[in-house]
Parts: C-alpha cells; sequence; structure tokens
C-alpha cells in the first residue's frame, strides 16, 4: 500500500482522506473586548502578597487553607482584586 498522492487543490476538493472537510461549515465569531476593565485583573501570589502588605508565603498559606480564593491557570495560582476585597472584608468581621 503506497502513500496516497496529494492534488494542489486539495483545499477546493473538501481536504484530506475521505473528501469531508475538517473545518467547520460555520466558524464562531471572535470574542470581541473592547476595554481592559472587561477583563479580570489577575494577580499572582507575589503580587497579591504585595499589595497586602504581607510575605509571599502567608499568602500562599491563605489559598491552602481556602480563606483567600485563588484560580489556577496553566499551572499557576491567580487572584483577583475582588477576591481580596472578600477576603478583607472577612477579616474586618471577625
Amino acid at each position: 500500500m503506497g502513500a496516497k498522492k496529494i492534488s494542489k487543490n486539495w483545499r477546493e476538493e473538501g481536504g484530506l482522506g475521505s473528501g469531508k472537510s475538517l473545518t467547520p461549515a460555520i466558524r464562531p465569531s471572535p470574542v470581541e473586548v473592547t476595554r481592559s476593565e472587561d477583563l479580570p485583573q489577575l494577580m499572582t501570589t507575589k503580587e497579591a502578597a504585595k499589595f497586602l502588605k504581607r510575605h509571599f508565603k502567608y499568602v500562599e498559606e491563605l489559598r491552602k487553607e481556602g480563606k483567600l480564593i485563588f484560580r489556577k491557570y496553566g499551572g499557576r495560582y491567580f487572584t483577583t482584586p475582588e477576591f481580596i476585597a472578600q477576603y478583607l472584608e472577612t477579616q474586618a468581621n471577625v
């Protein structure tokens, strides 16, 4: 069984192999972000520690204990100013 020859017009012919295109017939429209306020500002543990004027290991402990909310993206943990505000409110009530 030899290798299949690909014609120069393979895209117009519907792609490779079975003759079916691998691209969807309807592509979703891209999401447009017009202002930076539309995205949450993500802060690393070190950035959050600097903001809170605490050692980063203390902030890591807050994350591990679930007292300060962090989300994991790409193997790294991030928090937002909103999560920090929630944490500070709970500390003010204690």
